[in-house]
């Protein structure tokens, strides 16, 4: 009998995606009842242990959906099928938690728009490497793209599966480094689509055995990766200020 759970994320201050997984069927409760959370999740880091604090952090948490419905995506030749929901993280009176990443991004956006009546628009391109491939010349080489070319198809379907447009994805400068591009869009849901992105990527590569890392540097001498950020700004009526 299947029986399909549906993960509720949230993204840390390590850059791991961390969450809990409830039964899907009947989780839309979840809107309003959430899951519990602690502060101390705070200090875990991104290699699994907790950093050490002066004091223990005390009290509760609730993590609950930042959106009505989950993501889901599939790929019948990986074995996939995933349903994922992006979530935030709130006290227990239902103000936002300040160490809550998506409500920090969202009282940004507030005061942009409330304070100054400007919107932000922004476009992201993100690199990652495949360990372990060979130098191909690798700059947008045909090579480098064919030695990957499994990969970036099952990466690309799943991302078609998720609902996620891409505008491309190719080969970077690195040997087995490539990029993601996303369109321009809302710095929320730019930050929602490039969470899924990346989490979707290390799903698929785990699944087709191969080592996928966002890693600014993955050693002392390859040129390392990162997230470019292109941005304008606009007032209430949609016009241009990116000279204001």
């Amino acid at each position: 009998v299947s029986h399909p759970l549906v993960m509720l994320l949230v993204s840390d201050l390590s850059g791991r995606m961390r969450g809990k997984s409830v039964p899907l069927l009947g989780s839309e409760r979840l809107l309003e009842e959430g899951l519990g959370w602690i502060p101390a999740n705070a200090v875990l880091t991104c290699f699994g242990p907790m950093a050490k604090v002066e004091n223990d952090a005390l009290g509760e948490l609730r993590l609950i959906p930042a959106e009505n419905e989950p993501t889901t995506f599939s790929h019948d030749g990986l074995n996939i099928d995933q349903n994922w929901w992006i979530g935030k993280i709130v006290r227990m009176d239902g103000f936002p938690w300040e160490c809550c990443l998506r409500s920090q991004l969202e009282s940004a956006i507030s005061i942009l728009r409330d304070r100054f009546q400007l919107e932000l628009q922004v476009g992201l391109e993100q690199e990652f490497y495949l360990t372990g491939r060979k130098d191909q010349l690798n700059t947008n080489s045909l090579e480098a793209f064919c030695e990957a070319s499994d990969f970036l198809k099952s990466y690309a379907e799943c991302l078609d599966s998720a609902g996620i447009a891409f505008k491309s994805l190719h080969p970077e400068n690195g040997p087995g480094q490539y990029e993601l591009s996303l369109p321009k869009m809302g710095p929320l849901q730019a930050a929602d689509q490039l969470l899924l992105a990346k989490g979707i990527g290390r799903h698929c590569a785990a699944k087709m055995d191969e080592h996928l890392t966002f890693s600014p540097i993955i050693n002392s001498v390859t040129i390392g990766s990162g997230l470019h950020v292109h941005f304008s700004l606009q007032d209430l009526e949609g016009r241009e200020r990116n000279s204001v």
